[in-house]
């Protein structure tokens, strides 16, 4: 393709060769005619669809009418089906969703303090995903009310009409008093599903632990976190042992946190098959400025996948150029959930050389 547009960055190899950003130019020439040539009798290989993917909130909208409307539109954009990422599955809750909440209320303690599950909500949310011809990508989040440790007490809030409890308020996003039951309620949930879709579906889905712990999503430490994941994998793999299992799904200021995440997963030799993060459609600088809608901004800046991508990996992978897991790194594709395409993006960089999916989508998930 031919064009007169600008010169670009030619060094690739450099960690600077793009910015995060780039500054608007009312100058710059604009593209009007290009011509496009296709060696149509030359196959380079398989296109890995990376907009196969989409997530949101409100799970239990997911088995409305109107969600599996929606899904169903989905559906007949593809041929191998999307990759679906609902938040809120292990919430505690009725069944009924608002915006920007919804509940699988799986856990459950009896009055002894037993535990037992419940998949009556998952399923059909789960159900509605399978049966559109899509595949789930399993968020796993967040902790159960019955798994609240004493600390979640501190957070209490005013009196909402939205928000029936601190629980729903954030609560939920405190760290499991016990990680043991934690790894059993997993467990659980693998066991569930692939003895309710059978394994070759469940060999397609991906299992991610959380959404940006390194935001209000996660109202504990890194270390507790670590330590979730680790529990958490343990769970996964003592019932589906090919599982692809991953995360931890930062946001795009969420660095340090993801350096530490991998610098535990590989000093204790943890599964990680893919790793997981939230750009939110580019990397500007300041990060994130709010102001009136409509509003102009502090200043114009033009994001760029391709950039915004390359800036992100640079930035993770700059002090791990010499660490094992950088080495095992083989691909890097990007989805979208709630929020969906375009405005919003996530990266996976997947890291097992051991098992890859035909077909990988990873997850963007809310805000």
């Amino acid at each position: 393709m031919s064009t007169t547009a600008q010169t670009t960055h030619e060094n690739l190899t450099s960690a600077r060769a793009f910015p995060p950003n780039a500054p608007s130019d009312p100058d710059a020439p604009h593209v009007t005619a290009a011509t496009v040539q296709i060696e149509a009798g030359r196959e380079v290989g398989t296109l890995t669809r990376l907009w196969e993917s989409v997530g949101f909130d409100e799970i239990n909208w997911t088995y409305t009418p109107t969600g599996r409307h929606l899904l169903n539109t989905f559906g007949d954009l593809t041929s191998t089906g999307f990759h679906i990422r609902p938040h809120y599955a292990l919430c505690s809750g009725s069944g009924f969703g608002i915006p920007h909440w919804g509940n699988g209320n799986v856990y459950h303690e009896d009055s002894q303090g037993a535990p037992f599950y419940d998949f009556t909500i998952l399923d059909q949310a789960y159900d509605a995903i399978v049966e559109a011809g899509h595949h789930v990508l399993v968020e796993i989040g967040f902790t159960p009310r019955d798994l609240l440790p004493p600390e979640a007490d501190e957070l209490t809030i005013p009196y909402s009409p939205t928000a029936y409890s601190a629980y729903e308020a954030g609560q939920w996003a405190y760290p499991p008093r016990d990680d043991d039951r934690w790894r059993d309620l997993i467990a659980a949930v693998a066991a569930h599903c692939l003895e309710r879709y059978g394994a070759d579906e469940v060999d397609t889905w991906l299992w991610e632990l959380w959404n940006e712990p390194d935001i209000f999503y996660w109202r504990g430490t890194p270390e507790q976190f670590h330590e979730l994941y680790a529990a958490t994998v343990d769970g996964i793999r003592s019932v589906l042992p090919e599982a692809t299992v991953g995360g931890p799904a930062v946001t795009g200021g969420g660095t340090e946190f993801l350096h530490g995440f991998l610098a535990y997963t590989d000093e204790h030799d943890l599964p990680l098959d893919f790793v997981s993060f939230h750009t939110k459609g580019s990397s500007f600088t300041p990060w994130r400025v709010y102001g009136p809608t409509g509003g102009d901004a502090p200043e114009q800046q033009s994001p760029s996948a391709h950039k915004m991508l390359y800036a992100r990996c640079a930035r993770c992978c700059a002090s791990w150029r010499s660490s094992p897991p950088i080495g095992r790194c083989r691909r890097l594709s990007t989805s979208a959930t709630r929020g969906s395409l375009p405005t919003s993006r996530s990266t996976t960089t997947r890291t097992s050389a051991s098992r890859t999916p035909s077909t990988t989508r990873c997850s963007r998930s809310s805000s």
